[in-house]
């Protein structure tokens, strides 16, 4: 297998434990397609009608499962991490909602109208933000709403709660890695108070973004990040984000527009007191470091930015809190994963009936995704090493043609190196250097104009030979 800018898609799934081996071969050439076209819709990225019949009944064969197609990648995930040192485990759950009235009533509900699922998982992270792989997927269907009369109380003795996600995953994974390698980074709907309690009983590094105001030993958890201490201050820029669907998510996270922040940094250590809603299996109070970031001259019209960050890490000193902030800042991945699953893999789209087939296609289409977020690892990299480390000559010999093919006035260079590929590959996807540096979407527009056009030119070229002897 020729090397690519990701690697081979095959060896993430090397070795699925998958008894039939026309299963394993119909899983390899299935992924292969869907590499290559990961956007297009099923028909369109395998051709061939005998192709598509084999993948709708490899998807739907009850010996597949979303743990035996994952179990490969995410044991070269481990082997990454392992290699990378210290490594943040990004988890966080997402809906997908599909359409279709009949597909709807063998799905869950989910909020409104919509039906479909939630899909938890856990990405890891390297420190320098490069993306090593998923670690964990769990799916959720929801059933028959709740009745009326269930309370707070009977909720926390429901062994199915969704809210066990949390745990249940920092459980899975963190049996994969080195509890002191590992800091597992959450958004606020994690702020659980079982959950830190678990996290802490585990020794397990943790960041997590607090979402309530929670009481202390003395006080509230807001009185005391007030009075806190100023550690540093730092300009930030933020990135646009766009209106939710669920407004729910929309409160926590509003949309804003892309902006430069000054923001003040204050750190703290607490006493947290457990909630009237937990038992007394739970300790009464739990000591957490705080860090607090907080934008002090919001422009007119826009919601200031602030994080309250519950943490194992030290927040002692200006180098302390700095890590913890660029340590949260990492959880941002997941949301582009998230982005890179719906639509560079336009998942949400796919035309499968079943709740095995949608999760068999799932498992798939995680590791497609991981490779979009990839390129764009590569293209910030910007390596001086030779780009035949990571893609066949003949493959940057095709891409220095086809950029004569689109007229660019800047020649590929005879030598390139990583960050000259990755130039390459942005041009073709059409990034324009003025709006900054390219992004996922971008990027894999490119790579995949060059792997269908370098086909036709390497075939050609290899013909031409033939002749000429």
């Amino acid at each position: 297998m020729a090397r690519t800018a990701t690697g081979s898609v095959r060896e993430e799934f090397a070795d699925a434990e998958i008894a039939d081996w026309r299963l394993r071969e119909r899983l390899g050439s299935l992924v292969d397609d869907l590499d290559q076209a990961p956007g297009e819709s099923l028909p369109d990225a395998l051709k061939t009608d005998a192709a598509q019949e084999g993948a709708y009944r490899f998807l739907g064969n009850p010996k597949v499962t979303p743990e035996k197609l994952l179990g490969p990648h995410i044991a070269a995930t481990v082997r990454r991490c392992r290699a990378a040192g210290t490594v943040y485990v990004v988890s966080d759950t997402t809906e997908f909602a599909f359409s279709g009235e009949e597909r709807g009533r063998k799905l869950g509900r989910l909020q409104g109208k919509r039906r479909g699922f939630l899909g938890h998982f856990a990405l890891a992270v390297s420190d320098v933000g490069k993306p090593l792989g998923v670690l964990g997927m769990e799916v959720i269907v929801r059933g028959p709403p709740r009745k009326e009369s269930v309370n707070v109380y009977q909720r926390k003795k429901d062994p199915n709660r969704e809210s066990l996600r949390w745990a249940a995953m920092v459980e899975r994974t963190g049996s994969l890695l080195e509890t002191d390698a590992a800091i597992h980074l959450m958004d606020s709907e994690a702020d659980i108070y079982e959950l830190l309690t678990s996290l802490q009983q585990q020794q397990r590094r943790f960041i997590i973004r607090s979402c309530q105001d929670r009481l202390l030993e003395e006080g509230c958890l807001s009185d005391a990040v007030e009075r806190a201490a100023t550690i540093l201050t730092r300009e930030v820029k933020l990135s646009s984000r766009k209106p939710k669907v669920q407004a729910r998510r929309s409160r926590r996270n509003p949309p804003r527009q892309s902006r430069l922040a000054n923001l003040t940094i204050t750190s703290t250590r607490v006493s947290l007191k457990r909630p009237k809603t937990c038992t007394v299996d739970y300790p009464a109070l739990l000591s957490v470091n705080v860090v607090r970031v907080f934008e002090t001259d919001p422009p007119d019209g826009e919601e200031p930015v602030e994080w309250i960050l519950l943490t194992s890490e030290p927040v002692e000193s200006e180098a302390d809190a700095s890590a913890v902030v660029d340590g949260y800042r990492r959880r941002w991945q997941i949301e582009e994963y998230f982005k890179a699953i719906k639509t560079g893999c336009a998942y949400e789209k796919r035309q499968l009936e079943s709740e095995r087939t949608l999760s068999n296609l799932l498992a798939i289409v995680a590791v497609l995704a991981w490779r979009l977020l990839l390129l764009r690892a590569l293209e910030r990299d910007n390596s001086n090493r030779p780009a035949t480390d990571v893609v066949e000559p003949g493959l940057l010999e095709a891409l220095a043609e086809r950029l004569k093919d689109i007229r660019e006035r800047k020649p590929f260079p005879a030598s390139p190196t990583v960050a000259d590929l990755m130039n390459g590959i942005a041009r073709l996807g059409g990034h324009i250097k003025n709006n900054g540096p390219p992004g996922w979407q971008v990027l894999w527009r490119g790579y995949q104009d060059l792997l269908i056009w370098s086909s036709g030119y390497l075939r050609g070229r290899s013909a031409a030979y033939s002749d000429q002897s």
